[in-house]
């Protein structure tokens, strides 16, 4: 069976994030604010990678959300990501 890498991604972000996220159902899949909030843990667990790689999903769900940029960018700075 295939899986698309997107769902692989998300279903392991159900998994490592699932406490930060309130408990969703794993079937319904992570709103953009729960993605954003489960990003900003990671951040301030000092995890900016990662932080960057949950902002960015959250970033897909809602790509017209000012704290998702503002967060995301914020993160890509601290990761030396600039020009």
């Amino acid at each position: 069976m295939f899986i698309p890498t997107r769902t692989i991604t998300l279903g392991i972000l159900v998994l490592s994030e699932l406490p930060a996220l309130g408990g969703f159902a794993a079937t319904q899949g992570p709103t953009a604010e729960q993605l954003n909030n489960a990003a900003n843990g990671a951040y301030d667990r000092g995890d900016a990678l990662r932080a960057i790689s949950v902002y960015q999903q959250g970033f897909t769900l809602q790509p017209d959300s000012v704290p998702a940029r503002t967060n995301l960018a914020v993160a890509l700075a601290h990761d030396g990501r600039y020009q």
